[in-house]
């Protein structure tokens, strides 16, 4: 309104034009500016969208080395999962029976396997107690274990031999065969180790990351190939 009866006094009382144009800059420099407010399209076609769990940090190779300093950043959470991240423990024990027999204390007649790559299944139990105490006792034999580690041992469970070849036999029954004047050697493999996966709980049901699926009110899961979880 100002700037309009400037230009009206210009025009009545003859005003030199410099002087209206000053004014008008001054009154233009003056007049208050407002805040833009900021708004977001949540809908647009270049909004990008990425789950984050949020129960715990991502695990990372080495953070101080493989990444840059971090940053802190205002997110805003659009959806919560269902899924429930969760933690199991993985037992894979592997049990080879080798069996020769002899002849005359020293002479071998070639050796058989009657159990080969045979998975063993181990109890809750006895899952949790190798967790807590780190020993499991596989074929009468008590074996230290650790996670994240794979054992591999061997034994005689009948009879033996010694380092010049002469045998101690004895008659049994392995692998549902009969075996006389032999001894079997025990091989073992166990392997225990952490694994992670997701509980559903719309659907009740626990993903592993090998991809096993299982009831999650179970609390126990075995399978022929990767053995028991708990």
């Amino acid at each position: 309104m100002a700037l309009v009866t400037l230009v009206y006094k210009v025009v009545k009382e003859n005003l030199p034009f410099t002087f209206v144009l000053a004014a008008a800059v001054t009154l233009l420099v003056r007049a208050p500016v407002a805040s833009p407010i900021p708004v977001y399209d949540c809908g647009h076609q270049a909004t990008t969208y990425r789950a984050i769990n949020l129960h715990e940090p991502h695990d990372c190779p080495d953070p101080e080395t493989d990444y840059l300093d971090p940053v802190t950043r205002t997110l805003h959470v659009h959806q919560v999962d269902h899924r429930v991240p969760v933690q199991g423990y993985m037992y894979h024990v592997v049990v080879n029976k080798e069996v020769t027999r002899c002849g005359f204390n020293s002479i071998t007649y070639g050796a058989q396997w009657p159990t080969w790559n045979e998975v063993k299944e181990l109890t809750p139990k006895e899952c949790r107690l190798a967790m807590k105490t780190g020993k499991v006792v596989i074929s009468g034999r008590e074996i230290t274990v650790e996670v994240g580690k794979k054992v591999d041992i061997s034994f005689y469970f009948h009879g033996s031999v010694d380092c010049h070849r002469n045998c101690e036999t004895e008659n049994f029954v392995s692998g549902g065969a009969y075996f006389e004047h032999s001894y079997e050697r025990t091989f073992i493999e166990i392997h225990m180790d952490k694994i992670r996966g997701s509980h559903d709980t719309q659907s009740g049901e626990v993903t592993f990351n090998n991809g096993v699926r299982a009831p999650f009110n179970n609390e126990v899961l075995r399978d022929a190939f990767v053995g028991t979880i708990v």
